[in-house]
């Protein structure tokens, strides 16, 4: 369901009551196919009968709805860890010698013991403890126990654990100019920088790390110990498995350590490879030059990675597939610093970035002792907010993708006089194709959707045969290989975002030709089910988006403070590297797992040649010389500051930064007039000579309405060795009416322009994030005067900006504070209401928060429903992110659906689209698929909210009452409120009804206004 509000063109006089049709708007994007009802002021999307839900997320749903889930908590203790009592004695100029540091490391761990004693008297199931980059012992607990934990001595905070998941979905580095700009040019290949990779782990027996390149010394390995000569190597030098093989966060949470990190996944490999791999030619390792004549004149199955020279740590925390908790990570950061690596890559994360405070801490502490963390920005899309952490820590460099594909192999379909150009995904021949289209259909009486092609089941009955998927839910290559082994002549897979998907490259043991369809062509193939088809080969398609942003990269702003993230932008679509297993073999892959490894070869590259530079100045050479003409449609929110620019990183004698962060971030601001944002860049000049700058405004987005950036000196002259301060004013005066449902920003570049050198220009993101809001007020109270049976509430709009007024029935509040208040994490409850619109089989809840929410898609906020009176709850209306409901997969979307909790069945659901800077949340439910009637209206409800990724809840101990039928007080009345105008809206009141079914008053929903408590005003009835 989309909510969009009628507002008139001009401020009248009055205030307007209406049940408008809804004003032009956009669509809300990555909407399934719905059904559009309008009631109430509202248009809402309802999902169709049988729409498919992710069987382990309603799970999740219902054991926190259920109060049977236990939370995965870091548990804060007091001394400080390792990191922090080193780079304290940095400062003070006496530095920690090795023994000083074990004695540190002695202290923190008999703390933890004593800790862990306490938490298993409470039950608590303790997995690990790290004491490096952070103090911390991470368990697994009730959510009563939880409460009694955190008062244990000792404790000073607890953060939810959450999951995280490889991030991943020709040969670039030669986009990047790397060959000959900095292996040439600069003579950097990496050598003597140490690069740990925090993934599942690396081949090291593959050629491309300088292994033996054979099938046989993969498969002969046993990866629970370490064989005599075969780890470390030269290149592979040192690591350890954090979890071993069978660990999934979600499934088999036990990790089972062991000291060998050998990849049973391949993501780990694919990404070390591109970071620092060596290269593979058909003989086996490359072993030089690396120069651009090298390059031209090799033959590459593999090429080198962009540091070549650089050594490479395995850090294993996945299993051989699943997730991985972020206790965990923080161990192989923790590792990571004690070995004094310089560069750690986590292609890996959770959208949102909620993060979690430890990670972000360790990360800090990590950077604090000098360790650079690169880090995916993620894969779920272009909905706001939905960039990923760890990627969100102020420290960390966070990286986009690009599509790096300049021209897609393709295939021609013929049937009859109809052709389609599709894309040949995995480079087979398709010559020979000529065979009936079959396309997957979905059956509503099933829980999967077999049209997704994930169960090869789907494909037994169509040997020779096209067998056309839609792309979702399990990984692309399966559906070739479900294909091949089903004896099918090619599958087909329609991609689910605009363009074509990504090309995979030969999928080992498959054959038969893999083709990838658009959207627009599925649809035209739907059309052509059951008829015979021929393939030839074309002669490639122009990639329209090539130098775009990839389709799957995560958009910003970060969800905590509304931060400027991404930071930067590295290719990412079909990047060939090492293949796991294979020996000397490629593997092609997509995602932003494969943009965070160019840049974590860059950043060895720059610390090669600038050993001296802290972790902020080389994150600041990389950012602040990123190319925006570089990315096609070049957005700073989506691409950071631009595609990464090596050797530009390396040369500039000058810095632009402010403590850890490369951009200005000027968060959110919100009011009916002018909004104004500061803050200061430091420009440091790192050689010898004094530098002059000419500073200049680069804008890239508007909101509506006049918007002023001020820089001020707009030119400097930094000494040499020096620096100077630079103030950023952004002013924005919003024009139009506000809009729920979408996200303005500003944003572009702070330019600093060499006057008279040659060194490069530097760049320095800003964004801002405005909202002009009305200011709705309603009556504190309403007085039903005697043999009266309706009032008027009086409604008042002191803002210039038209808003609009609500009505919905007051039915239960709660305080300000969460029921866990060490865990943040989590909406905290205001109030609660309800309205119903019977002839249209329609309920709306209406869960007021104190705070607002970036995005509501990116919590978990739930009205269970007691619809027979027994106490219990027996259906649960939740508000959670729409794909990771439907498909398991997050998509920025908002959504309601309907449980049911005896069976866990999806009975019904609404898409909100982006329900972005609210502090209302909307959950609107079918009142026939939970039972309600005119002879049974009633139903007592109980509101909880919970962190979508963390273990933060809040619980309204009051329950609500409401007879949708048959309801005490009128309720679904609509108002415009103009500018300056002011008014009442009628509501009925049934004294008799209000003693069965009681209710507090009205709760009056203006979306249009400032967040917090001013979006849902109280007004009592007396």
């Amino acid at each position: 369901m989309q909510i969009r509000r009628r507002l008139p063109l001009a401020a009248a006089a009055l205030l307007v009551i209406s049940t408008p049709v809804a004003a032009a708007a956009a669509e809300p994007g990555h909407l399934p196919p719905t059904k559009t009802v309008k009631v109430g002021g509202k248009t809402l999307h309802q999902l169709p009968k049988g729409t498919k839900v992710d069987k382990a997320e309603v799970d999740k749903i219902l054991a926190r709805a259920k109060g049977t889930s236990r939370v995965q908590v870091l548990l804060q203790l007091s001394k400080d860890p390792v990191a922090v009592a080193a780079a304290a004695a940095q400062a003070a100029g006496t530095p920690l010698t090795a023994a000083q540091e074990r004695s540190v490391a002695a202290g923190v761990t008999a703390q933890q013991a004593t800790t862990i004693k306490s938490l298993k008297a409470l039950g608590g199931r303790v997995s690990t403890s790290v004491h490096t980059a952070y103090n911390g012992v991470s368990v697994s607990l009730t959510r009563s126990a939880l409460a009694k934990a955190a008062k244990l001595p000792g404790v000073v905070g607890v953060q939810a654990v959450t999951t995280a998941k490889p991030m991943a979905d020709s040969a670039p580095s030669p986009l990047l100019g790397v060959p000959s700009q900095v292996w040439d040019a600069l003579g950097y290949d990496g050598s003597g920088v140490k690069i740990g990779i925090i993934d599942t782990g690396i081949d090291y027996t593959h050629a491309d790390f300088g292994g033996p390149g054979t099938v046989a010394a993969y498969q002969s390995n046993d990866p629970t110990v370490i064989e005599p000569g075969t780890f470390p190597t030269a290149k592979v030098a040192g690591g350890y498995d954090f979890v071993g093989n069978d660990y999934d966060a979600d499934t088999n949470p036990v990790p089972k350590p062991d000291p060998d990190p050998l990849d049973c996944d391949g993501h780990g490999s694919h990404v070390g490879g591109i970071a620092a791999g060596e290269g593979v030619t058909a003989d086996g390792t490359y072993t030089g030059p690396y120069s651009q004549a090298g390059y031209d004149a090799t033959d590459f199955v593999v090429s080198p990675g962009v540091a070549p020279k650089a050594t490479l740590y395995g850090l294993k925390v996945f299993g051989c597939e699943g997730t991985v908790g972020d206790d965990i990570v923080i161990s192989a950061i923790d590792w990571a610093v004690a070995h004094h690596l310089d560069i750690i890559n986590l292609s890996l994360g959770s959208p949102y970035g909620v993060g979690n405070d430890a990670e972000n801490e360790a990360i800090e502490n990590a950077a604090a002792a000098g360790t650079v963390s690169v880090i995916s920005a993620g894969n779920d899309g272009d909905s706001p907010y939905i960039v990923g952490a760890p990627s969100t820590s102020k420290a960390a460099i966070s990286v986009a993708a690009v599509d790096n594909v300049p021209v897609l192999p393709n295939a021609r379909l013929a049937v009859g006089g109809t052709t389609l150009d599709l894309q040949v995904s995995n480079q087979a021949d398709v010559s020979s194709v000529n065979a009936p289209i079959v396309v997957l259909q979905d059956d509503p009486a099933t829980a999967a959707d077999e049209s997704l092609g994930c169960d090869p089941a789907s494909y037994t009955p169509y040997a020779g045969d096209i067998v056309v998927t839609v792309r979702g839910d399990c990984d692309r290559v399966a559906r070739a290989q479900y294909g091949q082994q089903a004896g099918a002549a090619a599958v087909i897979m329609v991609n689910s975002s605009p363009g074509y998907p990504p090309i995979e490259g030969p999928i080992p043991g498959v054959t038969i030709p893999f083709l990838g369809a658009t959207p627009e062509q599925g649809v035209q193939l739907q059309g052509l089910d059951g008829q015979t088809a021929s393939l030839t080969q074309g002669a490639g398609l122009p990639n329209p988006n090539y130098l775009a942003p990839a389709s799957f990269t995560s958009s910003g702003p970060g969800l905590v403070g509304d931060a400027a993230k991404p930071d930067l932008t590295a290719p990412g679509v079909s990047v060939v590297s090492a293949g796991v297993g294979t020996g000397k073999g490629p593997l092609t892959e997509s995602g932003t797992s494969m943009s965070a490894p160019f840049v974590a070869g860059a950043a060895a590259l720059v610390k090669q040649a600038r050993p001296s530079l802290s972790v902020a100045q080389l994150k600041a050479a990389l950012v602040n010389t990123a190319d925006p003409s570089g990315v096609k449609g070049y957005s700073p929110v989506l691409a950071g500051a631009g595609l990464v620019d090596p050797d530009e990183a390396i040369t500039t004698p000058v810095l632009a930064y402010d403590g850890k962060a490369t951009s200005v971030s000027l968060g959110y601001k919100e009011g009916a007039k002018t909004l104004t944002g500061s803050d200061n860049v430091r420009i440091l000049n790192t050689s010898g000579s004094a530098a002059t700058y000419a500073l200049t405004d680069e804008a890239e987005l508007r909101a509506s309405g006049a918007t002023t950036v001020s820089i001020s000196p707009s030119t400097v002259t930094v000494p040499a060795h020096g620096w100077v301060r630079v103030k950023v004013t952004v002013t924005t005066t919003p024009a139009g009416s506000p809009s729920a449902n979408q996200l303005e920003a500003v944003a572009g570049n702070i330019v600093a322009t060499p006057v008279s050198s040659g060194a490069p220009t530097l760049r320095v993101p800003y964004l801002m994030i405005p909202k002009v809001t009305s200011a709705v007020r309603a009556d504190h109270s309403v007085s039903l005067k005697k043999g009266a049976s309706s009032v008027a509430i009086g409604v008042k709009n002191s803002s210039p900006v038209a808003g609009s007024a609500d009505v919905y029935s007051w039915a239960s509040a709660d305080d300000d504070s969460t029921d866990q208040p060490l865990l943040f994490d989590a909406p905290d409850v205001r109030e609660v209401g309800v309205q119903s619109f019977p002839s249209s089989d329609l309920g709306v809840f209406a869960v007021s928060l104190h705070d607002r929410l970036a995005n509501a898609a990116a919590a978990d906020t739930e009205v269970l429903l007691d619809t027979d009176g027994d106490g219990s709850g027996d259906y649960v209306v939740v508000g959670v992110d729409n794909g990771l409901l439907t498909t398991g997969t997050p998509d920025g979307v908002f959504g309601s659906f309907t449980l049911d909790l005896a069976s866990g069945a999806l009975v019904g659901g609404y898409v909100l689209g982006g329900e972005i800077n609210t502090s209302v949340v909307e959950l609107p439910f079918s009142l026939s698929t939970v039972g309600l009637t005119a002879a049974h209206g009633r139903v007592d409800f109980f509101t909880t909210a919970f962190s979508l990724f963390g273990a933060g809840f809040d619980i309204v101990d009051e329950i609500g009452s409401f007879d949708a039928f048959h309801p005490a007080l009128q309720t679904g009345q609509f108002a415009t409120v103009p500018g300056g105008a002011k008014g009442a809206i009628p509501a009925a009141v049934d004294r008799a009804r209000l003693a069965s079914v009681p209710a507090k008053g009205w709760l009056v929903v203006s979306l249009e206004d400032k967040s917090g408590s001013e979006q849902a005003d109280t007004v009592r009835l007396r």
